[in-house]
């Protein structure tokens, strides 16, 4: 019971967490209706060849999928290994996996790595984005590419799908 003409503290962490456990469930829901979108395209011939494409390589998306995260925990632990001492986002394996993935988007800074660990840390970050980004992102539009163009039109162009999957995917 709450009383108004309490001046005590209020304990609302059980309402706190069960808030944000319904904001978490309510974001997976969200996400799970835009996948079942995808399952009512088929009416557009073409957004249902690209859907269709994307379900055949799966599989193999999956695979693809798997050596990167084995790739990927190995530079995690690499970059760890390297920078834990001289910068705060390498500091544990998993702030180092994050700092990664941003990397991979662009969000890096280039000049502390280089100053802080010399020839070593520039080293690293070059094997590490020509590795990742060149060629695994390459390598699954390479997937794509191969499952679509067994399905593609008659006029319809394979280097117009891969060079958009390019562009999505970088």
């Amino acid at each position: 019971d709450i009383d108004p003409e309490q001046t005590g503290f209020s304990d609302f962490y059980m309402v706190a967490t069960a808030n944000t456990l319904e904001s978490n469930m309510n974001c997976i829901n969200c996400m799970l209706c835009y996948f079942k979108v995808l399952k009512y395209m088929y009416i557009w011939p073409r957004i249902d060849l690209l859907v269709q494409s994307l379900m055949n390589a799966k599989m193999d998306l999956m695979t693809v999928g798997f050596i990167f995260f084995i790739i990927f925990s190995g530079f995690s632990m690499c970059f760890t290994l390297v920078f834990a001492n001289d910068i705060a986002d390498f500091y544990t394996f998993a702030r180092s996996y994050y700092s990664l993935m941003l990397m991979m988007l662009g969000d890096f800074d280039f000049q502390l790595i280089s100053a802080l660990t010399g020839p070593l840390g520039v080293s690293l970050f070059l094997v590490f984005m020509m590795v990742t980004f060149m060629t695994l992102a390459n390598i699954t539009i390479a997937v794509i590419c191969n499952r679509y163009a067994p399905h593609k039109p008659a006029g319809g162009s394979l280097f117009c799908f891969c060079v958009a999957a390019s562009i999505v995917l970088a």
